[in-house]
């Protein structure tokens, strides 16, 4: 499995240092089969990577058709709970409308994984690798006693 997804719509690779599944997308309109097979895509990423974190910069997108939350919701945020994932950042995008449709699926979200949300890429970077250092450090706590 290649480590970088890359489409007309955006791509999607894995950071290795991060431990981290990143999609920045750079199309604000997605077909409902593009969207599907581009976050299959994704997932299968996640399977083999084993990746405990996922930024998606949303800050280029529209608001998701109905179909397309319904999914992530029934469909997508279950399987993350059920993956190697532990956290997701989400990059903001200025357009109230699409905050407000994004925030509806994070609130479904939150259920499964932590999330947080950010202004732009390297403060969402920053956030996963203060996360990956006290895991480690918990970790090591843990393996001392």
């Amino acid at each position: 499995m290649d480590k970088k997804i890359v489409t007309k719509k955006g791509m999607i690779y894995y950071d290795e240092a991060l431990n981290t599944i990143v999609a920045l997308w750079n199309d604000r309109f997605m077909l409902q089969g593009e969207y599907r097979d581009t976050i299959a895509k994704a997932l299968d990423m996640l399977d083999e990577t084993q990746a405990t974190s996922f930024i998606t910069d949303t800050r280029n997108t529209k608001v998701l058709s109905q179909d397309q939350q319904k999914y992530q919701i029934e469909e997508l945020f279950p399987r993350f709970m059920n993956s190697s994932l532990k956290r997701a950042a989400y990059i903001m995008p200025k357009d109230i409308f699409v905050q407000s449709a994004i925030n509806r699926s994070l609130s479904e979200l939150t259920k499964y994984i932590e999330v947080k949300q950010f202004d732009d890429l390297e403060s969402a970077k920053t956030w996963i690798r203060e996360e990956n250092i006290k895991l480690h450090q918990a970790e090591n706590k843990d393996n001392d006693q």
